[in-house]
């Protein structure tokens, strides 16, 4: 019997349906036009764009005319000729209709190339500004019929007169070969007032109030060329005040108070340059004086957790206890551990003297001015537990000397060793070494010990 050979018969492709690919291959290209009009009808400017891929957009022509429907300027940014200099325009506008020129910039290479001219809402130019591919070089500012030239160099401020804006403060200032002088002026454009004016010498603040826009904010008193009266400083930009303080002759002197949130937190007196008496904020201590004297020392958490976690006293200028709330002893829970300096050295109770390894402590505990017992932790088991710390091992002291438990061989940047004792005698050895995205812990017995 004759077998059979199967035959396929081609089935048509669905009208309609063609891959991805293609269809994206022989899509036709897809624009659309912006046109802002003059009032009297005629087009001011035309913008032409390429719808492309996921709905986003690119600019491919734009065209300005004036008022009369002369042509200004008109280019293709799909085939701009190098260095070929070209135009943008902006326009005041009444109910979407444009009314005057705002501004007028020539570019070249996708920069600043030439000169850009600004205009008032009445039609009168402001100021024309040079760039030299991209680099401002002169600035000509026109008022009252004057006109006042700036020059920069590398890009930067240099010679003439210059403005500054920083949120709603306007600060205008002279310049001679890249140094301020003579008067300095502030105002507050929200308020029209004047917010702090002085004078310049050679570059440096001479007599008067300034304002310093950098972080942080400040508003600085002059006399004779040093700070004098009161200082204030802000935060950012928003005038909200984050501290203030006296000066006398370029020195603190008197007062000086720190805001949080717009209240008082800390208060204090300085002497000829030192705190002599309150509180103040150092880095992440909160530091109290009493008739120049330091008396004690708050150590607040991280920013995750801001609660006290340390507090030292001080007397005579010496260290005289310590009480700690960040971590706990296992085998003794208790909400704080204190310890007791004598001579400025530890004596009775807990103290963290020595760093494993980052911010990580070993925990002394001291009898009578002798070690008795150490507290620690296997930094493997531990490491989310930066806030607070679990030390669930312990270590014996005799003579000064570990008797049984871990002695910390004092750790490099790269990592520690681990010594293990029982009944004085080394028993274990564990090398942690570190290194960036490294970590790698090696053991070794009491009998491979004996080969070191």
């Amino acid at each position: 019997m004759d077998e059979k050979i199967p035959t396929y018969t081609p089935v048509p492709p669905i009208a309609g349906i063609e891959s991805s690919e293609k269809a994206y291959q022989t899509k036709p290209k897809e624009y659309y036009f912006e046109v802002v009009y003059w009032t009297n009808g005629t087009k001011a400017k035309e913008s032409k764009f390429e719808l492309t891929e996921y709905g986003n957009r690119a600019m491919n022509e734009e065209k300005y005319w004036d008022e009369n429907g002369k042509l200004i300027s008109e280019i293709n940014f799909k085939n701009i000729p190098k260095d070929k200099k070209y135009l943008q325009i902006e326009y005041y506008t009444r109910n979407n209709f444009a009314v005057q020129l705002k501004q007028k910039r020539e570019l070249s290479n996708q920069e600043f190339d030439g000169i850009s001219t600004y205009y008032n809402a009445d039609g009168k130019i402001q100021k024309t500004v040079k760039y030299i591919h991209g680099t401002i070089s002169e600035e000509t500012s026109f008022e009252n019929g004057k006109s006042t030239m700036s020059y920069y160099q590398n890009g930067e401020p240099y010679e003439g007169i210059f403005t500054n804006v920083s949120s709603d403060k306007l600060t205008t200032y002279t310049l001679v070969k890249g140094k301020k002088e003579g008067k300095v002026i502030t105002q507050n454009t929200k308020t029209n007032t004047l917010f702090a004016q002085g004078i310049y010498k050679n570059g440096l603040p001479i007599e008067g109030s300034f304002y310093f826009d950098e972080e942080p904010v400040k508003l600085l008193q002059y006399k004779n060329g040093k700070q004098e009266g009161i200082q204030k400083e802000f935060t950012n930009w928003n005038d909200e005040l984050k501290e203030e303080y006296e000066m006398k002759a370029g020195k603190r002197n008197g007062f000086r108070k720190i805001y949080e949130d717009g209240k008082l937190k800390y208060e204090s007196v300085y002497k000829n340059d030192e705190i002599f008496s309150g509180k103040i904020w150092e880095g992440e201590d909160e530091l109290t004086y009493v008739d120049g004297q330091l008396m004690e020392r708050i150590v607040l958490g991280s920013d995750y957790d801001r609660g006290i976690s340390i507090i030292e006293k001080f007397e005579n200028g010496e260290i005289s206890s310590v009480e700690y709330f960040n971590f706990t002893i296992k085998e003794k829970p208790q909400e704080s551990y204190k310890g007791k300096y004598k001579n400025g050295n530890p004596f009775h109770g807990y103290f963290a003297n020595q760093i494993i390894v980052d911010k990580i402590y070993l925990i002394d505990y001291f009898e009578n001015g002798k070690i008795k017992y150490q507290y620690s932790f296997d930094i493997l088991e531990q490491l989310e537990g930066y806030r607070h710390y679990i030390y669930n091992h312990k270590a014996e002291f005799e003579n000064g000397k570990v008797l049984n438990g871990a002695e910390f061989i004092p750790p490099t940047k790269n990592g520690f060793l681990k010594i293990n004792y029982k009944n004085g005698v080394a028993d274990a050895l564990e090398i942690n070494l570190f290194a960036m995205h490294y970590f790698n812990r090696i053991n070794q017995s009491a009998m491979r010990m004996k080969f070191w």
